[in-house]
């Protein structure tokens, strides 16, 4: 019976000093989920076709893993490369890929990061309270063209993007 007793006693002891969490807890930090990540491509892909800019258009989550894509019709297979490393670039780093391209031109050593494209069009997506969500990726057009097809679609999704 004692053996029992003190059994119980130490139970009680460790529920006291590790209090149960319910298994179903959700983190509350935001996420880019793949609602979002549509809607950041399919205005990605309208400012692109008001523009007649044929386009590769990628979205990374936080961890820097692929969660969309979209190849619009007439995209080269090196743009379809680009636009993967642009939002790879961006998820991991946090930063514009222009960012990146700048401090390039003046120490060339940049260009040796992994993941590192050297060039605009990858923007940093954001939640309204600064938590980076991820990347998105765009080529086939100029750098300033990508970026503003990135930014186009981060801006449909009441997300936001890194503007200096």
């Amino acid at each position: 019976m004692h053996v029992k007793t003190g059994y119980l006693t130490l139970l009680g002891a460790l529920h006291l000093l590790f209090p149960l969490q319910p298994s179903y807890a959700q983190s509350l930090r935001p996420t880019l989920d793949s609602d979002a990540a549509q809607t950041i491509i399919e205005a990605c892909k309208r400012k692109a076709l008001e523009n007649d800019w044929k386009m590769a258009i990628a979205i990374y989550d936080d961890r820097a893993t692929l969660l969309a894509f979209l190849r619009m019709d007439g995209v080269k297979t090196g743009n379809v490369r680009i636009a993967l490393l642009k939002a790879e670039a961006a998820a991991s780093y946090g930063r514009p890929t222009k960012l990146w391209a700048e401090r390039a031109e003046k120490n060339p050593a940049y260009l040796g990061l992994p993941a590192f494209p050297g060039f605009g069009g990858g923007e940093a997506i954001f939640a309204s309270d600064g938590t980076l969500l991820g990347g998105v990726g765009v080529s086939g057009s100029s750098d300033s063209n990508d970026a503003a097809c990135a930014q186009a679609g981060i801006l449909a999704a009441e997300l936001q993007f890194q503007t200096n």
